[in-house]
């Protein structure tokens, strides 16, 4: 799977078999797939653990937009990993939470017009 061109399809398989994963109860598996999708997006490791420096580099870097796509799959797989496996780890799930909202924040600095303001 590793060597798969396709960044988005990577993740994505690697958020499916999360949640084949989880379906099965086998949680340490599912977890250790969310997390590598996680890695594949940020291209970091261990990305739920440092995601802090994600946003002081975002800040220091003012032209450097984290996309919608990958705000979206990875608020998808944050979320994933707070249901399914840290839901008794009230520190990861923390963690977890706070990095969905600083990349839902991130939706809203791209600048995107309201969607009652849009002419159909």
């Amino acid at each position: 799977m590793e060597q798969r061109d396709d960044k988005y399809g990577m993740i994505s398989a690697r958020n499916d078999l999360g949640d084949l994963y989880a379906s099965q109860l086998q949680i340490e598996k599912a977890k250790e797939e969310y997390n590598n999708g996680l890695n594949c997006l940020f291209h970091d490791s261990n990305i739920v653990r440092k995601w802090k420096n994600l946003k002081k580099k975002r800040e220091e870097e003012e032209s450097q937009l984290i996309s919608v796509k990958h705000c979206l799959m990875g608020i998808n797989l944050l979320g994933k990993l707070v249901k399914h496996c840290y839901f008794k780890d009230q520190q990861m799930n923390r963690e977890c939470l706070l990095f969905s909202g600083f990349l839902s924040d991130q939706i809203y600095d791209h600048g995107l017009p309201h969607p009652q303001r849009l002419q159909y």
